[in-house]
């Protein structure tokens, strides 16, 4: 499966023509996702590029650890959940930048951040998406974060 980039055309309520990028699986979807109205929307096009939804088969222990104190180490900063992987998407290569490559794929799709674990490469572990749940419900994504990222280190 993949996702692809449709750049959405829309006029707000003043009159304004604005452009958005929005990753979705198909020109409804991303119509749908973007959470404007059918009668703002002017155009859906497709861009001429896609990112594969599933670009690694299986990610290390140690991967997925690292990548989630990063991550965490960001929060904690300060940064949101968005702004963060946009920070770690930015690394020149390697797996940080696979998987919040992958986990921003989803998220601009209209998933949920435990939707978005769920659903991108990182073969994340039943206990994380149900911490992401609980966080996303209380509002705290970090103290849930840290405390994957605690059970983890001592697995």
């Amino acid at each position: 499966m993949k996702a692809e980039v449709f750049q959405i055309t829309s006029v707000n309520s003043e009159g304004r023509v604005i452009k958005l990028e929005q990753w979705a699986g198909s020109a409804a979807e991303a119509a749908k996702v973007s959470g404007l109205s059918d009668q703002t929307i002017i155009d859906i096009s497709r861009k001429n590029w896609s990112l594969p939804l599933m670009l690694a088969p299986s990610v290390r222990h140690s991967d997925r650890l690292t990548f989630c104190e990063s991550l965490l180490q960001l929060l904690n900063s300060g940064f949101t959940l968005n702004e963060s992987l946009n920070i770690l998407q930015r690394q020149p290569t390697g797996m940080t930048r696979s998987l919040s490559e992958s986990i921003m794929a989803q998220l601009s799709m209209g998933r949920s951040p435990a939707a978005a674990f769920a659903q991108s490469n990182g073969n994340w572990p039943d206990l994380l998406i149900s911490l992401l749940r609980a966080g996303e419900n209380n509002g705290e994504i970090a103290s849930c974060m840290t405390r994957f990222c605690d059970i983890e280190k001592h697995a």
